[in-house]
C-alpha cells in the first residue's frame, strides 16, 4: 500500500482597497486538511506568494489574486493553487466637495459659487478623472439676509466618475456678508447774514 500525499489547495483571502492606495499584504487560505490537522501541525516549509494585475493606478474593478505554491513543502501534503482564486476588489476613492469661500456686501446678489475638490489620487486632477455632472450650492445667505457668516452647502448628487465617489466636505465653504456702507451728508439750507445757523 502506497500512501501518497494529500493535496492542500491554496488561495489568497479576498481583499478590498480604495483606488489609488497600495495593495494590502495578501494572506493564504488552505483547504484540504486531513485528520483534523491545520497549518500548524503539518510541518510546512516555505510560504506561498501572491500576485495580481492590480497596481496602485488600476481602475476600480475586481482582480484575481494568483497563488504561487512552488516554495511549499510538507511530508504528507502536496500543494496546488486553488482554481477558485482569491479576489482583490478595488473600490472608489472619495472626493470631497465644498464651495470656495466668498465675500459680498449686504443687499447684493450672491456670487456664482465655485467648487473645490479634495482627495485626488495618483497625482490626478479634475481634468484627468472623466467626471460628469457639476455640483450645485445653496446657502441661507440670501440677498436680504443680515450681515454675518453663512455656510454654503454642496450637493454632489449629479457627479459621477469611474474611480471616484463624491461627498460634501464636512468643513463647508462660507459666505461672508459684510455691512453695506451708508454715506451721510447734510441737506442744503440757507440763512440771512447775522442769523443763527
Amino acid at each position: 500500500l502506497t500512501a501518497g500525499k494529500a493535496t492542500l489547495t491554496v488561495a489568497a483571502n479576498n481583499e478590498t482597497r480604495e483606488y489609488g492606495t497600495a495593495n494590502p499584504t495578501f494572506t493564504p487560505m488552505y483547504n484540504g486538511f486531513r485528520n483534523g490537522e491545520d497549518i500548524s501541525k503539518i510541518n510546512k516549509t516555505g510560504d506561498p506568494s501572491f500576485s495580481t494585475l492590480a497596481t496602485i493606478t488600476s481602475d476600480v474593478d475586481v482582480y484575481d489574486i494568483t497563488a504561487d505554491v512552488s516554495a511549499l513543502s510538507s511530508k504528507n501534503y502536496q500543494f496546488a493553487a486553488r482554481s477558485n482564486k482569491g479576489t482583490l476588489t478595488v473600490g472608489k476613492a472619495t472626493l470631497t466637495v465644498a464651495a470656495n469661500d466668498e465675500v459680498r456686501e449686504y443687499g447684493e446678489e450672491n456670487p456664482v459659487f465655485s467648487p473645490v475638490y479634495n482627495g485626488f489620487r495618483n497625482g490626478e486632477n479634475l481634468a484627468a478623472i472623466n467626471m460628469t455632472g457639476t455640483p450645485s450650492f445653496s446657502t441661507l445667505g440670501t440677498k436680504s439676509a443680515d450681515a454675518g457668516t453663512y455656510a454654503i452647502d454642496a450637493n454632489v448628487s449629479a457627479l459621477s466618475s469611474r474611480n471616484y465617489a463624491f461627498a460634501p466636505r464636512a468643513n463647508k465653504g462660507s459666505l461672508i456678508i459684510t455691512k453695506a456702507l451708508l454715506t451721510v451728508t447734510a441737506n442744503d439750507t440757507s440763512r440771512n447774514y447775522g442769523s443763527q445757523n
